[in-house]
C-alpha cells in the first residue's frame, strides 16, 4: 500500500518544489541588487541624477527600491507557477478529452 501512498502524494509535492526553486533562485539571483541598489528613474525611463559629495553628477541609487523590486519579482515566480499546475488538470475535465463513464 505504500507505493500507492507515496504516488497519491507525489501529486502534492510537485507544485510546492516548483515554486521553491523558482523563487529561491531568483532571490539569490538578485539579492545582490538590495545591498548595492538600483538606479532611479523618473516617468520618461531616464536616469534620475543627483550631485555627488564632489560636484559631479552621479545616478541616484535606492536599496529599497531594488528591495522592493527582488521581493516583487520573486512573489511573481511563485504565483506564475499556479496556472500551469492548476489549469490543465481543471480544463481536461471539461470538453471532449473529458473521462466519461459508461
Amino acid at each position: 500500500n505504500s507505493p500507492d501512498q507515496a504516488r497519491k502524494l507525489m501529486k502534492f509535492v510537485a507544485f510546492p518544489s516548483a515554486v521553491v526553486a523558482s523563487s529561491l533562485n531568483c532571490y539569490i539571483v538578485r539579492s545582490p541588487e538590495i545591498d548595492t541598489g538600483i538606479p532611479l528613474m523618473d516617468e520618461d525611463g531616464k536616469t534620475v541624477m543627483v550631485t555627488g559629495a564632489d560636484g559631479v553628477a552621479v545616478p541616484a541609487i535606492s536599496q529599497v527600491a531594488a528591495s522592493n523590486g527582488v521581493n516583487s519579482t520573486t512573489l511573481s515566480r511563485a504565483l506564475l507557477q499556479a496556472p500551469v499546475y492548476f489549469l490543465p488538470p481543471l480544463l481536461m475535465g471539461f470538453g471532449p478529452l473529458a473521462k466519461t463513464s459508461p
